[in-house]
């Protein structure tokens, strides 16, 4: 998968989770000030075109394209367990968690800071995590905590 295509996904994973859930950013858009710039490296894990993204933490929905309908799904939160191609992760935070296990395709594209051709074994426990799949392909992108970040 190309890094544009990777990039549509992503764009449209968030895009479904601000249509799906319209009015619940007012909220998070007045939080939008917590986060600093060094938070930015990747859109996926703050607020986004409608403020609230950084709150999700799943979502499913159906797109239509000009090929016909296409199921999007997006999860979020801490990677708790790698094993083979299964990825744990806890959603939520503080008194408010969900595990979930979700297997990972061999060919899904993954994004680490500072490598290319990252794959799953280079993704960490306690990492910040979002997953995105649609029409079959999947992204998963992870990072470590930044300073003063919720876990």
């Amino acid at each position: 998968m190309s890094m544009t295509r990777a990039r549509t996904l992503a764009l449209a994973a968030a895009c479904t989770i601000v249509g799906a859930t319209g009015a619940l950013g007012v909220g998070a858009i007045t939080s939008w000030a917590h986060f600093g710039h060094h938070h930015r490296s990747f859109a996926a894990f703050h607020p986004g075109a409608g403020g609230f993204v950084g709150r999700a933490v799943h979502a499913e929905a159906v797109l239509v394209t000009r090929d016909g309908f296409k199921n999007v799904t997006y999860d979020r939160g801490v990677v708790k367990d790698i094993s083979g191609q299964s990825l744990t992760i806890t959603e939520g935070r503080d008194t408010v968690t969900k595990d979930v296990t979700l297997t990972i395709p061999g060919d899904a594209r993954i994004r680490v800071p500072g490598k290319t051709d990252a794959t799953l074994a280079d993704v960490q426990n306690g990492w910040k995590v979002v997953v995105a799949q649609l029409a079959g392909k999947t992204v998963v992108f992870a990072h470590p905590p930044f300073a003063g970040m919720h876990p």
